[in-house]
């Protein structure tokens, strides 16, 4: 037997009587809610209140460590129960911190954009504007609410959209569903890629008290013959079982881990811990020092220095508070003393310049996590100068693009739906166009001189067509003009059908200042993409 075992063996606790058992159940009941609850739900509860800051300190650093071996030999990673603590965490934290409540914003903000607007075929743009402003839509999609599908998604991980589609009329209406409701994603037997169906458990009160109800919801890509291989419960309740309305579900992930979505703020969790405890212990010697300006020494017990205290506290504060324990003293307060009492100025020095040295490490490792700028979030000691910040802007840049496009392609397939919903109506042919623009707004903004300047070097070059170069330009949100002013003024600059036809002009050879227009060309679109921005 090995020293382990021996060990095990003399220390195991041994089990006798059933009050026991039960005893020992609730403590592994009530360790699981802290685990998966985190601990503001304990001390919202007050189950901490007898625990000493000691141990209370000891739990927070037992908390952030990860299982890597098991006992039994065994790897272990992150697990759901990981995934749902850091959840709770972050919508907390974007609530009441300002470091991540910074980070959701600017990406919300920058990379989902300020306006969703997607452009059809006359036939299936009048469907999609039916289904966009829509009553039953304008909770999820109306302009004062899309932004949540994008917190929500930063701050859960991941978004799980449920389309309703109407069997008598085809009509569309959009749902959303919480992430912690998801218990399970069942798949394709032998492919995890292909998720099937989504076990959703939620507590709802039906006039008999709350109680739990169990839910499987289709994925929109699932055909009905995969779903028909699915082994679900005999009383399973399928949501594409109702008689009226059918759901399927798109599956919105954001860094997913074994198909299931992490918040943006993961990585960042401790290190804004520790820059908010950074910062919190900062101002606690700040106010220290901008308080206390005098040491007393008393010659005397302890009765001598609760006496000297009261009469610091209360003896010359003529402000009449009394909501508070220890008012401010009177200003000559400070000068009562006795032949008892030596006074001894203290240093006035708080040691900032380090600790704005220090704290740079902190907040510049919880920026990393979420390929935010340290500059952009409350700290611009740290931008230096400008050709430093137009380099630290590239990555987030390409971060803030990357998760536009995931936008697009969660609004196309959205599109999808609604206009399969629509051909089964037989309101569109099934051969419809599919080919759609699906715009989120610029990924920065540009400055308007430099985007009027590369607006009139393209239209100079004959690089792109001058219609779509006017429409870009009175979209400009510098100018004030709505969509309808803009469509009448370009339907009034090119109507349809005065196209001048012009013969076919001989091939000319290329010539230096056709080069040199080219060139200029480029450089007007590199300084848009890469200078316009971070100006």
């Amino acid at each position: 037997m090995s020293r382990l075992s021996e060990w095990w063996a003399e220390k195991r606790p041994v089990v006798q009587t059933a009050s026991e058992v039960t005893t020992l159940r609730a403590k592994a009941a009530g360790y699981e809610a802290a685990y998966r609850k985190a601990p503001w739900h304990m001390t919202s509860q007050h189950l901490l209140s007898e625990l000493d800051p000691r141990m209370i300190s000891w739990l927070q650093r037992l908390q952030q460590n990860e299982v890597i071996v098991s006992p039994f030999g065994s790897t272990a990673g992150p697990n759901e129960k990981d995934r749902l603590r850091i959840v709770q965490w972050a919508r907390w934290w974007a609530v009441y911190d300002p470091l991540i409540s910074a980070m959701t914003k600017l990406w919300t903000a920058y990379g989902f954009g300020q306006e969703v607007s997607l452009k059809a075929e006359e036939q299936e743009q009048e469907i999609w504007d039916a289904f966009w402003t829509s009553k039953a839509n304008r909770r999820i999609l109306g302009d004062r609410h899309i932004r949540k599908l994008s917190n929500s998604l930063l701050t859960d991980g991941e978004l799980f959209l449920v389309i309703w589609k109407k069997k008598v009329n085809g009509e569309c209406s959009i749902r959303t569903i919480k992430t912690e409701e998801i218990t399970e994603i069942i798949s394709m037997e032998g492919d995890k890629d292909q998720p099937l169906y989504y076990k959703r458990e939620w507590m709802e009160d039906r006039g008999n008290g709350p109680k739990q109800q169990t839910r499987y919801y289709p994925d929109w890509l699932a055909g009905p013959d995969n779903l028909a291989k699915v082994k679900l419960p005999p009383s399973a309740d399928r949501a594409d079982q109702n008689a009226e309305l059918v759901p399927v579900v798109i599956h919105v992930s954001l860094y997913g881990m074994d198909g299931r979505g992490w918040p943006l703020c993961t990585a960042s969790e401790p290190w804004a811990k520790a820059y908010k405890q950074f910062a919190t212990d900062r101002a606690a010697v700040a106010r220290n020092v901008a308080s206390v300006i005098e040491e007393y020494e008393v010659k005397g017990g302890p009765r001598m220095v609760d006496m000297l205290k009261s009469q610091l506290q209360s003896g010359l504060n003529t402000v009449g508070q009394n909501y508070e324990d220890n008012p401010p003293p009177g200003a000559g307060s400070y000068r009562v003393q006795n032949e008892a009492v030596n006074t001894r100025r203290l240093p006035m020095s708080t040691g900032a310049s380090d600790a704005a040295q220090d704290s740079m490490m902190l907040i510049g490792q919880a920026a990393t996590g979420t390929q935010s700028p340290a500059f952009m979030l409350g700290r611009t000691d740290m931008a230096q100068n400008r050709a430093i910040a137009e380099v630290a802007m590239r990555p987030t840049l390409r971060a803030w693009g990357e998760y536009q496009n995931l936008w697009r392609s969660v609004f196309e397939d959205i599109f999808t739906i609604v206009m399969d919903a629509a051909v089964e109506q037989g309101q569109i042919p099934e051969d419809y166009n599919r080919e759609i623009i699906v715009s989120l707004g610029s990924v920065v903004d540009v400055d308007f001189d430099v985007m009027v300047a590369a607006l009139g070097t393209f239209w100079d070059t004959g690089m792109i067509d001058q219609k779509v170069l006017t429409t870009i330009a009175l979209q400009q949100p510098q100018l004030g003009l709505t969509s309808d002013i803009i469509t009448a003024t370009i339907e009034q600059m090119y109507p349809e059908g005065e196209e001048e036809e012009s013969e076919e002009a001989p091939e000319e050879e290329e010539t230096e200042e056709g080069l040199e227009d080219e060139l200029r060309a480029l450089r007007a679109l590199v300084e848009l993409t890469y200078v316009g921005g971070a100006r």
